[in-house]
């Protein structure tokens, strides 16, 4: 039997992303989950039902609401997880999930959301002037050289990529130099209705995000 852990980056409520990971949690009904810190009762009983280990971040006071604060703490977060009993890796990932690192012969796929965009194409929409400190601004420009190097080498570490769209399949080929198989994120497609309006479309466009 094929031991499989599914890995995420954290579980702290339900987005995008953890609705990959209940789908995940679907198909491999007896994988383990590893995350970086996990809120009980902030995701659903689909993901909660699998047993779940977390990180020492876990541990860190204050961590429950600031645990973003601790993005230096993360690539080391996910070295610590003990992967050796496990044959299939399954990372869904936006920041360090993908970096887990598999056993000799086991394998590795990863679905990946977006490179770590905090470090890589949104740097300055998170650590740019006036959206953080002086002090923060200080010490990130000091550690994303090493964030970044470390993202890169741990690129081998993933056997086969898949993104959740085609630009998120470009970014991978452009920063990872890897290819990518585009599987799109599921959808409710239960939740919208296809009525025709009774008047006219007003001229404007609803953007739904988180």
């Amino acid at each position: 039997m094929v031991k499989i852990a599914i890995i995420h980056d954290w579980l702290t409520g339900m987005r995008g992303g953890e609705k990959v990971l209940e789908v995940l949690c679907e198909l491999f009904p007896a994988a383990d989950i590893f995350t970086l810190i996990h809120l009980p009762g902030q995701v659903s009983a689909k993901i909660e039902k699998h047993k779940i280990f977390t990180s020492f971040i876990q541990h860190v006071p204050g961590s429950a609401r600031y645990y973003r604060h601790m993005l230096p703490l993360m690539p080391l977060a996910m070295e610590r997880f003990d992967f050796s009993s496990y044959d299939l890796l399954i990372s869904t990932s936006h920041c360090v999930a993908k970096n887990a690192r598999p056993r000799q012969g086991a394998r590795h796929i990863s679905y990946c959301h977006t490179p770590m965009r905090y470090i890589w194409d949104q740097y300055d929409a998170y650590f740019g002037p006036g959206r953080a400190s002086m002090a923060v601004r200080t010490a990130m420009a000091m550690l994303r050289p090493i964030l970044q190097k470390w993202d890169l080498a741990t690129v081998p570490r993933v056997h086969a990529f898949i993104a959740n769209s085609n630009n998120v399949r470009e970014r991978i080929q452009r920063l990872y130099h890897r290819d990518a198989e585009v599987i799109y994120p599921p959808a409710d497609v239960d939740f919208y209705s296809q009525a025709s309006p009774a008047s006219p479309r007003e001229p404007f466009y609803l953007i739904v995000t988180a």
